[in-house]
């Protein structure tokens, strides 16, 4: 990627967002573990791996600043970003209203993971870089996880949906 390519300031606000995005996931979390303590250790843990997944981000975003020739980012609206962290900061007023309900966190949560798998939003950009790629994977395995970790919780204590 050449250092004037008008796609590097894009690709580092993509970054950002993502961020921006892994951070409020977070605080849902947090929001969903103090709303509902019985379900309190699912949701520590999925709170701790998306604030996890915001420090990778920074490391993603600091590989980028160090060696932008070694990006190839596709382009990338960053509109599917802000809407998606709309979402989340729509679904982190309704809960500090009191306006979700248990099984209704784990919706929420359940969209939220397989949003951000689906449209693998961290594979906008492609690099040689063993590092960033590992970043990357490890980001998605994880995501991965939550939506098995998700669905075995609500089939274990909502067996009826």
């Amino acid at each position: 990627m050449n250092a004037s390519d008008d796609r590097f300031p894009a690709l580092i606000r993509n970054l950002d967002l993502l961020k921006e995005i892994e951070t409020a996931a977070g605080r849902l979390y947090a929001g969903f573990a103090a709303a509902f303590p019985e379900d309190a250790p699912l949701w520590d843990v999925l709170r701790a791996e998306e604030e996890g997944h915001a420090r990778r981000v920074d490391e993603l975003k600091r590989l980028v600043e160090a060696d932008r020739q070694a990006f190839h980012p596709d382009k990338f609206n960053p509109a599917a970003l802000n809407t998606f962290l709309a979402g989340l900061r729509e679904s982190l007023r309704k809960l500090e209203k009191g306006e979700i309900w248990r099984r209704q966190a784990l919706a929420v949560a359940q969209d939220l993971e397989n949003t951000l798998s689906e449209r693998a939003f961290y594979r906008v950009v492609q690099s040689e870089l063993p590092e960033f790629n590992k970043l990357v994977e490890d980001i998605d395995r994880e995501t991965r996880a939550h939506q098995q970790r998700l669905l075995e919780f609500i089939r274990l204590h909502f067996p009826a949906s």
